[in-house]
């Protein structure tokens, strides 16, 4: 399960949130005839080409609050981040797992980012590593954190410098391959700005427009179409959920908003699926905070356009929400964790 804390005034929110952000393992070439296809005639048919399943994980899985997740390519598999829960006398403590071959096993490392929620991970394409960046360290206060990490051949390494973005949690991060850095927006209180990461520094960029700030959106690398999609998340005050479309090329940003469209939400998890040529999106927080909700329906967004493909077996929506999604190069599905309702995480695939 995941969890983020909000300040909203003098009123401090716990909630259970998803995840974001993964980069497909192909470079960003052309489709295939027939995805071209299915990308232009946007056809209702498109449902009979998505499926969830639940994929068996035994007794080995992990027990995670507010994870992360990327498809590291040059490791061969899908690496998973997070802290356990706190509980019964027991500190939060830190975990790093992989996807592999179908099964997860956790890594024993003596070097790692110390206990954190809400933090942002994407693999660099350019540079042959995962990074990660931010989140909330429980113990502190204020608890955001702007260090730096990368993951590399099985371990991880503090990479933090003196220019950095501001301290965040559920900033929106992703690699854009057109542009050939890892894009970072928004998150948590007044840190605005859209950073790139490129050679291991960071730079903030001057875009001549940009969204509203906001945490939990979910972003995704659109490698048919070539840019940067941004969809949703939570403006900050708590006034309210957005459903704008905005997308990054070229060292701008664009809003493309258009109907129909998933409905107001944040935090939903969305990957590049390039056996479909789209980009899919998945559940999210569809309410305040005060009173959220969760939904458990499949988007597209295929050549400009939203189409919902929710198939009738879907992952659950629970209380928790969902957790984040990645295109798994290696097994050529995308999967997801997903909260159970008292501990551990249950793994689907979408096919």
């Amino acid at each position: 399960m995941r969890s983020h804390t909000y300040r909203l005034t003098a009123l401090t929110v716990v909630v259970a949130t998803i995840g974001l952000i993964a980069i497909p393992s192909i470079s960003p070439g052309g489709a295939s005839a027939s995805q071209a296809s299915l990308r232009a005639s946007n056809a209702p048919s498109v449902t009979t080409l998505v499926s969830w399943s639940k994929i068996p994980i035994g007794d080995s899985h992990p027990n995670l609050w507010d994870p992360v997740m990327a498809y590291d390519r040059a490791d061969g598999y899908v690496l998973l981040y997070g802290e356990t829960p706190f509980c019964c006398g027991f500190p939060y403590a830190t975990q790093t797992w992989v996807y592999n071959s179908g099964e997860w096993s956790r890594l024993n490392l003596t070097v790692a980012p110390g206990a954190r929620s809400g933090a942002s991970m994407a693999y660099d394409a350019r540079d042959g590593y995962v990074v990660l960046f931010g989140g909330c360290d429980h113990t502190l206060s204020p608890c955001e954190l702007n260090e730096t990490w990368k993951f590399h051949a099985g371990g991880w390494t503090n990479i933090t410098k003196a220019i950095a973005p501001l301290p965040r949690t559920w900033g929106s991060m992703t690699y854009d391959a057109k542009d050939d850095y890892v894009l970072l927006f928004g998150g948590s209180g007044p840190v605005g700005g859209t950073w790139a990461f490129r050679a291991g520094a960071w730079r903030e960029l001057n875009t001549a427009t940009t969204p509203s700030n906001r945490t939990g959106a979910a972003m995704s690398y659109d490698a048919t179409d070539r840019y940067v999609l941004l969809f949703g998340g939570f403006p900050p005050g708590g006034s309210g959920l957005l459903n704008d479309t905005w997308k990054f090329a070229g060292g701008n940003w664009t809003n493309i908003t258009s109907s129909p469209s998933p409905s107001a939400r944040s935090y939903p998890a969305a990957t590049f699926d390039p056996k479909l040529g789209c980009v899919v999106l998945f559940g999210g927080i569809i309410q305040p905070v005060s009173r959220y909700g969760t939904v458990n329906d499949t988007w597209t967004y295929c050549s400009g356009t939203w189409t919902n493909v929710t198939p009738v077996h879907s992952p659950p929506d629970n209380p928790y929400g969902n957790g984040p999604i990645v295109y798994d190069g290696a097994n050529g599905y995308a999967i997801m964790v997903v909260p159970k309702l008292y501990h551990g995480l249950m793994t689907w695939k979408l096919t």
